[in-house]
């Protein structure tokens, strides 16, 4: 029963035998979907953490990691 199925596995790999079911199709997409939002959501989030961290560079009155990640790396 094993090799059989390592054979059907292996030979649907050499193949290309890969068409996908409705559901995968579905599953797919709906991965799609989570991967574009979380890559939006990121990008917000990281742009508005920036603006907030040079905003308080630029102001005079730095928060302490502000001034710690200036020395360090800038």
């Amino acid at each position: 029963m094993r090799l059989s199925l390592i054979w059907f596995v292996y030979s649907t790999a050499l193949h290309g035998n890969t068409d996908d079911t409705p559901l995968q199709v579905k599953l797919n997409n709906l991965a799609e979907l989570i991967a574009k939002i979380g890559s939006l959501a990121g990008l917000i989030l990281f742009s508005a953490l920036m603006i907030k961290f040079f905003v308080q560079l630029g102001t005079g009155n730095p928060s302490w990691y502000a001034l710690f990640f200036s020395k360090q790396v800038l």
